[in-house]
């Protein structure tokens, strides 16, 4: 039977941790690394959606170059990818209004990404909608960091920050997000009714608004261009 290697998908050591405070949790980044046969030797690395696609489609393509080679019983190992083609069809594949020489920072890809906290950073709008809300409790504290007297939320809001920005699903960061804020106001208890409402209102910053969407979305796309550049450079495609 014909066969040829398949993609081999290495899970990447990458467990990425926000702050030190024991209130955050650690949020996994899941990227995956495939690798490719390239030709002369060597492998062709690819951690975004992009270049895994046209990987995968390079060497579904090339395995027909083995078919003469299987009909004498001589079976190929693996199906060798030329890198200029790859290059060539990576450039291709370029997230839209994105920059090989200048990509966004985002987490585990060179050391620029740093989170943004409560309310600053693509979560200033977010906040916007509530904020007035917010600052007419007499409870608020005047720190939207720390908006219950006490208690913190940046530990909550910075891993939120990390599980955007690694285009991880919005549903379930949003999720995280709301039970990092609980066990920070110290459990769902009645007597934390003023923390919880903050969290509520937090919460719902975050996963109810038109602004929220927008802002995810935009992170998933930074994601994407910034792993589309990672892979321009490490495979050698230059700009």
């Amino acid at each position: 039977m014909f066969q040829t290697k398949k993609l081999l998908f290495i899970a990447a050591s990458m467990a990425a941790m926000i702050c030190s405070d024991v209130l955050a949790q650690v949020v996994q980044l899941p990227p995956v690394v495939v690798v490719g046969s390239r030709v002369g030797g060597g492998n062709i690395l690819c951690r975004g959606d992009a270049c895994a696609g046209v990987l995968a489609d390079l060497q579904q393509r090339g395995q027909g170059l083995y078919q003469e080679m299987y009909e004498y019983q001589m079976l190929p190992e693996d199906v060798e990818v030329d890198p200029g083609q790859m290059c060539q069809e990576l450039r291709q594949a370029k997230p839209a209004g994105c920059s090989a020489s200048n990509p966004p920072p985002s987490p585990g890809i060179g050391n620029n990404w740093q989170p943004n906290g409560c309310g600053t950073g693509g979560l200033a709008n977010v906040f916007t909608d509530v904020f007035l809300e917010i600052v007419t409790r007499p409870t608020y504290s005047g720190n939207q960091n720390a908006p219950f007297a006490g208690v913190s939320f940046l530990s909550a809001c910075n891993a939120h920050d990390l599980c955007w920005a690694s285009a991880n699903p919005k549903a379930g960061c949003d999720f995280q997000f709301r039970q990092d804020m609980i066990n920070a106001c110290g459990g769902a208890s009645s007597a934390n009714n003023n923390c919880l409402g903050f969290a509520g209102l937090y919460h719902g910053a975050v996963s109810n608004t038109g602004a929220s969407q927008t802002a995810y979305t935009n992170s998933v796309n930074a994601r994407a261009c910034a792993l589309w550049a990672s892979d321009m450079r490490e495979n050698g495609c230059g700009g």
